[in-house]
């Protein structure tokens, strides 16, 4: 004898796990894109190797209110989503020679990390994928 216990909606989950794979690398690239965006602009504190923020500068600022990498706002601008799918999410800075060098700290420059490994934040990310996932089986 076969029980049934309320119902299984196999095509109402079928389409929120379509909606799901479509919407959830948008929300990610975004939510990771603005939390390096962030740390950029407080100076660190994004990332795993930079929870202390970045090292200060050895000359003042001469006069000027903003830090030597937002002056112009070029590094920061050129913080991008490169590739948002499924199974890829890719967000790095486009377009400057020098990015790198400022990120990793490359030919004798401090290392001023501003797109990298966050615990944090990939924690915050699960946490939207399991409530995400939750709501496919309600």
């Amino acid at each position: 004898m076969i029980v049934q216990k309320g119902s299984f909606k196999f095509n109402k989950v079928k389409v929120k796990s379509r909606a799901m794979k479509n919407e959830l690398p948008r929300w990610i690239s975004i939510t990771a894109k603005n939390w390096f965006l962030k740390g950029f602009r407080t100076g660190g504190g994004q990332t795993d190797s930079s929870t202390g923020g970045w090292a200060a500068r050895k000359k003042a600022n001469q006069g000027k209110s903003r830090g030597i990498l937002i002056q112009s706002g070029n590094l920061l601008n050129s913080i991008k989503v490169i590739q948002s799918t499924f199974t890829r999410i890719v967000i790095g800075s486009t377009g400057l020679k020098y990015a790198r060098r400022h990120n990793e700290g490359l030919q004798g420059m401090p290392k001023r990390e501003f797109i990298g490994k966050s615990t944090v934040l990939e924690g915050r990310i699960r946490t939207k994928i399991k409530q995400k996932m939750n709501l496919i089986f309600r």
